[in-house]
């Protein structure tokens, strides 16, 4: 037996509205970074989705939209009203998808581990992502088995071992480590 909208799709039978929600079987809870060295990993994380090694979790990177916007806001305040600022909104050629930042597992070798990475446009428009932040998996020792599917907590590790959850990449020594938490 088809499933209804399956059997639409088959059919070719373009529905009027779309009621049909596909549902995302993800985790409900959210993850807030702070503190971090780049000031674009900041803010709350929703699982978006999942990978080959897990659960994702993204959020939009507006840093760009956030520099237009203090500018204007520069203008008004400081008496500039007549001023205006034209300035695009977002990266040149991505307009349609605001770049992200991303948490997830990748493999290191045979490993795994969570790694914070930020979408970049290279010169030709391609996105990439650029990995600055590591942290080891949370062990079922450190938390129940729900909360170790989440990225590794600042609190649960620094409490556990006495150090760092999550740490810089060698081209980013010098940058600090975010501290990261889940928001249930």
């Amino acid at each position: 037996m088809m499933l209804l909208r399956a059997k639409e799709q088959a059919e070719g039978v373009i529905p009027e509205s779309v009621s049909v929600r596909v549902p995302l079987l993800s985790l409900q809870g959210r993850i807030v970074v702070t503190n971090a060295g780049d000031e674009d990993y900041n803010g709350i994380y929703h699982c978006t989705g999942t990978n080959g090694n897990g659960f994702l979790f993204s959020k939009p990177r507006f840093h760009q939209r956030h520099q237009t916007i203090r500018r204007i806001m520069d203008h008004e305040m400081n008496g500039y009203a007549g001023t205006t600022v034209n300035e695009e909104i977002f990266p040149d050629g991505n307009s349609d998808r605001p770049l992200r930042c991303v948490i997830c597992k990748r493999f290191s070798n045979s490993s795994t581990y969570w790694y914070m990475s930020k979408e970049v446009e290279t010169e030709d428009g391609a996105v990439r992502q650029e990995c600055s932040f590591w942290a080891h998996l949370m062990l079922r020792g450190m938390g129940t088995s729900d909360i170790c599917r989440y990225p590794s907590q600042t609190s649960a590790v620094f409490s556990r071992d006495g150090r760092e959850a999550w740490l810089a990449l060698s081209p980013n020594q010098t940058m600090q480590s975010p501290i990261v938490e889940l928001l249930v």
